[in-house]
C-alpha cells in the first residue's frame, strides 16, 4: 500500500485523499469527492436520468447520511440525503 499518503484534499488540505473505486475520500475529515468526473461506479445499465433520459445515471457513493449520484451522458452530479 505504499506511504498511504494521498492525495491533497480540498476540504482540509491534508494528503488522505484516497481513490475509493469511483471517488476519492479523505481518512482525516470524510470529504467525498473527485476531479471532473468521477469513476465508473461499475459496469451494466444505470437508471434514467430525468435530465437527458439517458439510462446511465449511477449512484458513485453512499453511506448513512447521503447518496451521490451521477450521469455519464449529460454529466449532472446530484446528492440526496439518505
Amino acid at each position: 500500500m505504499g506511504s498511504g499518503k494521498g492525495n491533497t484534499c480540498p476540504a482540509c488540505g491534508e494528503f488522505k485523499f484516497h481513490d475509493e473505486g469511483a471517488i476519492h475520500k479523505c481518512s482525516n475529515c470524510s470529504a467525498v469527492g473527485w476531479w471532473g468526473a468521477p469513476g465508473s461506479p461499475g459496469g451494466g445499465r444505470g437508471a434514467k436520468c430525468r435530465v437527458c433520459n439517458g439510462n446511465t445515471l449511477k449512484e458513485v457513493y453512499a453511506d448513512h447520511n447521503f447518496e451521490i449520484s451521477f450521469c455519464s451522458t449529460c454529466n449532472v452530479t446530484f446528492v440526496k440525503a439518505a
